[in-house]
């Protein structure tokens, strides 16, 4: 399951654009708001969501400043997706879609199955009376940068794509030979990309 958190502003008339995107820590995370439950999914060094955790990336989510603003913004969890190790594709979707034992050199990884579970997110608001869903932005840093611009490629329902930092595999040039290369994705990333790549 994706568990996503839809922040709304209370004083909207009528349907409201929208902003979406996965978020690295769990949707409690993005706000200090004892009312979002707590990630039990996969979290990053293997321990579990902790009440010290709630609101640690909301620098990076200024929920406040957009819904004052008229828009929408919903967020879901990575990890609820796929988890972030190379764990043969055992732990996420993949198994969901495919063998994972008769995976094929340019079967889809986690950034495709991220960007699998944006469009989810957006299915699911396309059922929203709140949200007017022919104006939503997916949005995403880094990996998750990556993720949003496959996202974007793969489902045009996106009207636009803002993609941050998101390097070899994302915006950034593919063939050159410094910063972030096709070989130290897959080094340290082999989950990310079909192994073709």
């Amino acid at each position: 399951s994706i568990n996503l958190l839809i922040y709304l502003p209370a004083a909207a008339k009528k349907p409201v654009p929208a902003f979406v995107g996965l978020n690295f820590r769990g949707n409690h995370s993005i706000q200090n708001d004892p009312g979002i439950k707590l990630s039990t999914a996969w979290q990053r060094g293997g321990k579990p969501a902790t009440e010290q955790s709630r609101g640690s990336a909301s620098s990076r989510w200024p929920v406040d400043k957009i819904v004052a603003r008229g828009y929408a913004i919903a967020t879901a969890y990575y990890g609820d997706i796929d988890p972030d190790f190379h764990d043969g594709f055992k732990n996420g979707v993949h198994g969901l879609h495919e063998n994972i034992q008769d995976r094929k050199n340019d079967s889809w990884g986690s950034i495709a199955a991220w960007a699998w579970g944006l469009s989810r997110a957006l299915d699911y608001l396309e059922t929203d009376s709140q949200i007017d869903h022919q104006r939503v932005a997916v949005l995403g840093h880094s990996r998750l940068g990556k993720t949003s611009l496959w996202a974007g490629a793969s489902d045009r329902r996106f009207a636009l794509v803002i993609s941050n930092n998101s390097g070899c595999g994302g915006a950034a040039l593919n063939r050159r030979a410094f910063g972030e290369t096709v070989k130290r994705i897959n080094t340290s990333f082999p989950h990310w990309f079909c192994d073709n790549f």
